[in-house]
C-alpha cells in the first residue's frame, strides 16, 4: 500500500478565483515539495472554519481524514 499526502487548508478567497486557487496550490506544492521533500498528492482549499475540532480547538484528524474519504469537505478548490 502507497501512502499519499493530502494536504487541506482553510482560506478566504474571493469567489470565482480559478487562477488565483490554482496559483496558490502550485505555489505550495512547490514548496511543500522543496522545503520537505514530500510530494503532495491534492491541495484541498477549504472554507475558513470547517476543518472539525475538539471543543479544545486540536484538530481533528481522523474525522477530517473521514470526511475526505466519504466525500464530505465542503472544498472551494482542489488541485491535483
Amino acid at each position: 500500500m502507497t501512502e499519499e499526502v493530502i494536504l487541506v487548508i482553510e482560506t478566504y478567497h474571493p469567489k470565482n478565483a480559478e487562477e488565483v486557487n490554482r496559483k496558490l496550490c502550485e505555489d505550495i506544492k512547490e514548496n511543500v515539495s522543496t522545503a520537505l521533500d514530500v510530494t503532495l498528492k491534492k491541495v484541498i482549499l477549504i472554507h475558513p472554519r470547517s476543518i472539525p475540532k475538539t471543543i479544545s480547538g486540536k484538530i481533528q484528524r481522523n474525522l477530517a481524514k473521514k470526511q475526505y474519504e466519504n466525500q464530505e469537505l465542503r472544498s472551494v478548490y482542489i488541485y491535483e
